[in-house]
């Protein structure tokens, strides 16, 4: 459970789009073995910040919002860890869902 985030609050994530279809963009640290889907609280620090993630060149990538409750349930059946991050980047919090 999130400290920041209510089940009903709308997060931002990246996705990107395939020749399979559309998928959250996950992120791994260095050195770390979990594997994150990073959310963002604001539509603004998303969309600033999407850019320093570890993407693919060539691939299109776009914003959207989640329920977070959909990213929980989600992230959960993939293993995922979540990382709620702030308009620099930086982790406020790690959710396991």
């Amino acid at each position: 459970m999130s400290k920041l985030v209510a089940q009903d609050d709308w997060v931002w994530i990246v996705v990107q789009y395939t020749p399979e279809g559309e998928q959250m963009v996950g992120q791994q640290l260095a050195g770390e073995e979990e594997s994150f889907i990073p959310a963002f609280l604001k539509k603004e620090e998303a969309e600033n910040n999407y850019k320093k993630l570890a993407l693919t060149e060539g691939t299109h990538y776009e914003v959207q919002a989640m329920e977070y409750k959909e990213l929980v349930r989600v992230t959960s059946a993939s293993g995922f860890l979540i990382y709620i991050l702030d308009e620099e980047g930086r982790i406020l919090e790690k959710n396991r869902p």
